[in-house]
């Protein structure tokens, strides 16, 4: 049987090792071995080896000695070890040379591995006399392995980074820098790994000896470390939400490939220059924010463009409050400048605190329809602009609590940018929507909760777990306690220290009793004793924060709560996990601590909450910040607080509401109530003004104002007289859908017109919407006309709402006019109009192919659509009726809506059916926000499709074909959201269709 020897030569331990140890040979023969084996490739020559070890002796005594290292390793290793002659020296024992080893897995990236093998350099401190030639051969070997060492340590702390490991990665970078402090590239890896810990301290602390040390030598830095270190000296960014590190900050676990597939997109986006979209979707508390905020960090550790944004619960019934915040995220980076008049001017009216940048922007104009587009088109132009040299990463957190105008809009300004590069990064709860950009660049991310495996891996990121069985069923009952959610492990743990069940101390976790602890966590009401840890000044102040759902300043909690040290109790509850500081304010640490605040606490606390927050928040509003205002009004609308929303009013007005934002003193009420604003509360806001500040603001007053007031009864005489301008009907504009969608879209529109159908330009008139299903009333169905015209946003029906056969009557009626009643039947439909599909033309009159067995079928269609869902996402999908049902079908892409009979080209390629018959293609289109809805005949607020249930397109037929080649827009069951009670809904969806006949052989 052969022998094992394994000959070390990395690190100063040089020795050949067999299977009993170490074999003791001496430095000529280790030498001469090494030279054998790495550097003759097994064979040399006598006269070369004397030279190479014994260049400082005669040619018989070199020789002499040569001889004696062979018989000593003839010894060691064996008589048939080595074989030579009169010329040659020829290794004949299989030897493994740790050297080689290494650098055959630092070329193949094993980096672990190449760690693992790399002891020091090669023959460190390893001299023999005589040897000089041995030794600048060896010098140049240590050189070649140190250097791939280097690259080795360089990879493996990117790997580390990308994965998210950012304590480990620093571990291996100052590893790496102590051992070439001269190296500036290993000071680079330090800090990125330092700031992707979040350590803001340690960063600024490596920041400065890098300087020094650099400065000593007065050696230049190079552009990208000086980029890092001005980004680590100003601070983070404020379009980043920074989160302090605590002692319970570990890393970040069982995220590393979603991290990696992050950082894989953002390379994508840099290398291709096009917009992709990454959405990441998990439940509460499972890190999903955490995740963005390392992935922030990491970006701008590189100098990267990035604009992050996090939704809050506060926010959501303020229209286009998120979307002004990432506007002018976006607007301060360089290139924002480049955008035209007529997008400036949108951007404004997006955020108006824009104006300082846009000074000669323009008055935004065009209807509400328009507006919207044209707001959409502006915010695509300013991302192109800002994209055009360097890439954007657009990070967006908890999609889900975004209000519904900034989603409409950042939705259709996305679909319109989708040549820009830009990488979209959602987080939402669920699985509402997929696509916002539109773009069929879409990867979704769905984050698990932790193993146990995950939560040991984050007690040992934190500091030293104990090994053993009661430390291993600790774990296993942490994690069943918390159902592997981040958020709640380190609460618990928080908890723990508490009450002296575990600690921290000298870097390890201690604990008395693991036994214990484990019967502790078993009997722990975690809802309960979150509460009951906080000092009542501090569940005061949080509730505060709570009810206002949204970032606070401290300023405005010093306003509410004059009496109370607001600074320490805010750091009290930022050490205990309840907020977080954000952009110079303070914040819920996470809505689900927000959401149990709200719940345990009195109704009556909670209106004296809101009304101290509301009144607060008036005291220092800036004059122009919209959103503001909104939000104040709205915590004052939830208190009930009357007075309060009277005196916001006034100084909204006063400062910047009328006169500059608002026409009227009702359109300032409207604009600051928002959702809240009903027509009695407009009045009574609008009465609150100064009765000059009324007049002087009234139209009609204006337009009066010039005559003499005598004249005033036979004008308005003579204008009844003549029945041109009496308002004498409402009539629609647009209405809904007749489907059974829990929204309508469009956003119904009507009209006062008079006797002679022309619209009277005449506003202030309230009119009302009734939808007749029956005896139900369409809810919130009220609006003021502005200039004979009523638009009617948010309107949406009760989930339960039946929906009668033949569509809804809607009914609209303002005061005395008369009522007009319409059903509203605006459907959406394609047709096919001409085409080539596997090879062969069909029309709107012949839409039958015959193929082969085996042949694919590749289409271009060409389709006549029309679907008034405004600013919706509507999909187009080709769906066989062959093949799986859950992945033949094709997402044809996106239809930009609203589109009137309009031209739609499709192109499709669908798998070969498997055999001989009679299939079908479905052209279906629906308000979907991707194709997988469509097909499995889901929709989209189910959260996730089904499939295998009888209901999927796949499984229609001739029967439906008929019906399709009928009527374009035909009804279907879908799965909406009475889908557990086992029920289907009747939706119209726009189809064509495509009969495709299959034949054995070649087809006739």
């Amino acid at each position: 049987m052969t022998r094992l020897l394994h000959l070390v030569t990395l690190g100063s331990a040089v020795r050949l090792e067999g299977a009993g140890g170490p074999l003791p040979l001496g430095g000529k023969a280790l030498a001469l071995l090494t030279w054998l084996v790495r550097g003759a490739a097994g064979m040399a020559h006598r006269e070369q080896l004397a030279d190479l070890l014994w260049s400082d002796a005669d040619e018989a005594r070199a020789r002499q000695s040569l001889r004696q290292v062979l018989t000593q390793l003839r010894a060691r290793m064996g008589s048939g070890a080595i074989r030579a002659d009169a010329k040659v020296v020829e290794l004949l024992e299989p030897l493994a040379l740790d050297a080689h080893m290494f650098e055959e897995a630092a070329t193949a990236r094993q980096y672990d591995r190449a760690i693992s093998l790399y002891a020091g350099p090669f023959l460190d401190r390893f001299a023999l006399p005589g040897a000089s030639a041995f030794e600048q051969w060896a010098e140049l070997e240590r050189q070649h392995l140190h250097g791939l060492w280097k690259g080795v340590m360089d990879g493996r702390a990117q790997q580390l980074l990308d994965g998210g490991n950012a304590r480990e990665a620093r571990e291996v970078a100052v590893r790496l820098r102590n051992a070439d402090p001269d190296r500036e590239r290993s000071w680079r890896l330090v800090l990125e790994a330092t700031l992707a810990m979040s350590d803001d301290a340690l960063a600024t602390a490596e920041a400065g000896a890098l300087r020094s040390a650099f400065a000593r030598e007065a050696r230049p830095l190079e552009p990208g470390t000086m980029r890092l270190l001005q980004h680590i000296e100003r601070g983070p960014s404020g379009s980043v939400e920074p989160a302090a590190r605590g002692p319970l900050d570990g890393d970040l676990i069982g995220r590393e490939a979603a991290f990696a597939l992050l950082l894989e997109s953002w390379q994508r986006v840099r290398t291709s220059r096009l917009l992709c979209e990454v959405v990441v979707e998990a439940p509460a508390g499972l890190g999903k924010s955490r995740l963005l905020r390392d992935f922030a960090k990491r970006l701008a550790s590189a100098g990267s463009l990035c604009v992050s944004s996090r939704a809050r619960p506060g926010e959501v019934d303020i229209p286009l409050a998120f979307a002004s915040r990432v506007v002018q995220g976006v607007a301060s980076l360089s290139g924002a400048l480049g955008v035209s008049a007529t997008a400036a001017a949108s951007l404004v009216a997006i955020a108006p605190a824009l104006r300082e940048l846009y000074p000669g922007a323009p008055a935004e104009a065009g209807g509400e329809t328009d507006r919207m587009r044209t707001r959409a088109w502006a915010i695509a132009e300013l991302v192109q602009c800002v994209t055009e040299r360097r890439p954007l990463a657009l990070l967006l957190d908890d999609w889900q609590w975004m209000d519904p105008a900034s989603r409409t809009l950042l939705e259709g300004a996305f679909s319109r940018a989708d040549g820009a590069a830009v990488l979209l990064v959602i987080t939402r709860r669920g699985a509402a929507r997929v696509g916002a950009a539109g773009t069929a660049d879409v990867h979704v991310l769905r984050l698990t909760p932790w193993t146990a495996a995950e939560v040991r891996a984050y007690l040992e990121s934190v500091a030293g777990w104990p090994d053993g069985e009661a430390s291993e069923s600790l774990v296993a009952r942490l994690q069943d306690l918390t159902a592997g959610s981040p958020l709640l492990v380190r609460e618990v743990l928080e908890l723990a220290i508490d009450r002296q069940q575990v600690s921290l101390a000298g870097g390890e976790w201690r604990m008395p009793d693991a036994a214990r602890t484990t019967a502790w966590m078993s009997a722990l009401d975690l809802g309960a004793e979150r509460l009951r840890r906080l000092e009542p000044a501090e569940r005061d102040l949080a509730l505060l924060v709570a009810v206002s759902g949204a970032p606070v300043r401290e300023a405005v909690l010093v306003s509410a709560m004059p009496h109370m040290d607001v600074r320490s109790t805010i750091r009290g509850l930022e050490r205990a996990g309840w907020i977080e500081s954000a952009s110079a304010a303070v914040a819920m640490a996470h809505d689900v601590l927000e959401a149990a605040l709200l719940d345990a606490s009195s109704a009556d606390a909670v209106q004296r909450a809101r009304s101290a927050m509301g009144r607060a928040e008036c005291r220092h509003l800036a004059p122009a910040d919209r959103t503001g205002a909104q939000r104040a009004a709205q915590i004052l609308l939830q208190a009930g607080d009357e007075e309060g929303l009277r005196l916001l009013f006034l100084g909204w007005c006063a400062g910047a509401g009328l006169g500059k934002l608002s026409p009227s003193a009702g359109a300032a009420a409207r604009d600051l109530l928002g959702e809240g604003a009903t027509p009695a509360r407009v009045r009574q806001l609008a009465r609150a003004l100064p009765l000059v500040s009324r007049v002087r603001q009234s139209r009609a007053t204006l337009a009066l104002g010039a005559l003499p007031l005598i004249l005033l009864p036979g004008v308005w005489v003579a204008v009844r007289a003549l029945g041109d301008t009496t308002p004498v009907a409402i009539r629609f504009v647009e209405g809904p859908l007749a489907v059974t969608t829990q929204f309508a879209m469009p956003i119904p529109v009507a009209e006062v017109v008079d006797g002679r159908g022309r619209r009277v330009k005449r506003g202030g008139d309230t009119v009302r919407l009734t939808l007749d299903g029956g005896t139900v009333d369409w809810p919130g169905g009220m609006a003021i006309t502005h200039d004979g015209i009523a638009r009617f946003p948010g309107f949406r029906a009760p989930a339960e709402l039946p929906v009668p056969e033949g569509g809804w009557i809607v009914r609209a009626r303002s005061g005395a006019l008369a009522t007009d009643t319409s059903r509203l039947l605006v459907r959406p439909s394609i047709r096919i109009l001409s085409g080539t599909v596997g090879g062969q033309s069909i029309d709107s009159s012949a839409t039958t192919i015959r193929v082969n067995v085996g042949d694919t079928i590749r289409g271009v269609v060409q389709l006549r659509a029309t679907a008034v869902w405004a600013a919706a996402a509507v999909m187009l999908a080709a769906v066989p009726t062959w093949g799986e049902p859950a992945r033949s079908w094709v997402e044809v892409g996106p239809v930009p809506t609203p589109i009137r009979n309009g031209l739609r080209s499709a192109a499709f390629t669908l798998p070969p059916p498997p055999r001989a018959g009679r299939y079908h293609v479905f052209l279906v289109m629906a308000a979907e926000p991707s194709s997988v809805w469509i097909a499995s005949n889901t929709n989209w607020a189910l959260q996730a499709p089904r499939w295998g249930d009888g209901n999927d397109l796949a499984t229609w037929g001739d029967e439906e074909a008929r019906v399709v080649r009928r009527d374009s827009a035909p009804s279907t069951p879908r799965m909406l959201r009475d889908y557990r009670s086992g029920r289907h809904a009747t939706e119209r969806v726009a189809a064509d269709v495509i009969v495709v006949e299959v034949v054995e052989g070649r087809r006739q």
